[in-house]
């Protein structure tokens, strides 16, 4: 007997729940055993498994505990973010969900990390230096920005739950988008600076722009890639997905303010930069700002876009002047 729209429906959304289950136990034991192997003392736990010393029963029991966790969490993950795709009105239903949209940011940093870990691996090794060289990363560029897309398409756009319309990634307007953005990018960048210089004054080193101290001295063929990766692909799938989606999911569910300071924090967090988060949340407060008032993704893209590609030469010529 075939099973109405009504009832597959259901299915999926048990199947979601399920997911959810599996990534919330996945969590707890891994948090656990890792908890537990972490406090086995200063000679145990992680420095005895990294160390040549005898690893004890107990040790092997967290750490197998530990894969187990991680393992069923990330199953669950994928469920839990997978499911809501195949059904238009399982999307629509959860897209406010903070649970949801946790779930789809974590998804992004899960497959950031493993889509470039190959080329990663073949280019540097299994031990990449700090800063990555060029090559890696690129490849650690597209990789967080092709997961992005990946997570918002399948989770978002596909269902139809939020369509690129929705989200103003229009021609409508173009030139006067153009402009918003133009002013909007060098205001934001004269806001995050004075953010910075405070934060520096107040014993707080600014490290946002770190990872890029190896474009040093790259041939114009590399660093023009990078360039078009940094002021291009990556303010675009940003953009999309923290303002097209996430503002947008948050200020329909819980109103502006929360949908402003969420989408913001989350946008900084996914950075990974603690020193930097205040500077990068006000970035965001800013992007959300021209988003929300212009209707387009237009203006933030290309206010983030020159924001980076600013910071990005400014590297590049402090460097040559340095050496």
């Amino acid at each position: 007997m075939t099973a109405t729209p009504a009832e597959r429906t259901e299915r999926l959304a048990r199947l979601g729940r399920l997911g959810g289950w599996l990534l919330a136990v996945g969590v707890l034991i891994a948090f656990a055993a890792g908890a537990l192997w972490f406090a086995s003392g200063p000679a145990g736990g992680l420095r005895r498994a990294l160390s040549e010393g005898p690893v004890g029963q107990t040790d092997r029991a967290l750490v197998l505990a530990l894969l187990i966790g991680a393992l069923v969490g990330l199953i669950g993950l994928a469920v839990y973010v997978i499911v809501p795709g195949l059904e238009p009105s399982l999307a629509r239903r959860d897209l406010g969900r903070p649970t949801a949209i946790l779930a789809s940011l974590a998804a992004v940093m899960v497959l950031g990390n493993l889509l470039p870990l190959p080329l990663i691996y073949l280019t540097v090794g299994p031990r990449p230096p700090d800063p990555l060289p060029p090559p890696a990363l690129a490849a650690a560029l597209l990789g967080s920005s092709a997961a992005l897309m990946v997570v918002l398409v399948w989770r978002v756009v596909r269902p139809g739950a939020i369509t690129w319309a929705d989200m103003g990634l229009t021609t409508d307007h173009l030139e006067r988008r153009l402009a918003q953005g133009a002013v909007g990018g060098m205001i934001l960048f004269v806001l995050a600076a004075l953010v910075g210089e405070l934060m520096r004054r107040a014993g707080v080193d600014q490290t946002q722009l770190s990872q890029f101290r190896g474009v040093q001295g790259v041939g114009p063929t590399q660093f023009l890639g990078l360039w078009l990766l940094v002021a291009v692909v990556a303010p675009i799938c940003e953009e999309a997905f923290f303002r097209g989606y996430v503002f947008t999911a948050l200020r329909g569910r819980f109103g502006r303010p929360l949908a402003y300071l969420g989408s913001s924090l989350l946008f900084a967090s996914v950075h990974l930069n603690l020193p930097a988060l205040v500077p990068i949340t006000v970035m965001g407060l800013g992007l959300t700002f021209l988003y929300d008032r212009s209707r387009s993704l237009v203006p933030g893209i290309v206010a983030h876009g020159l924001n980076n590609a600013v910071a990005l030469m400014l590297i590049v010529i402090y460097g040559r002047l340095a050496t």
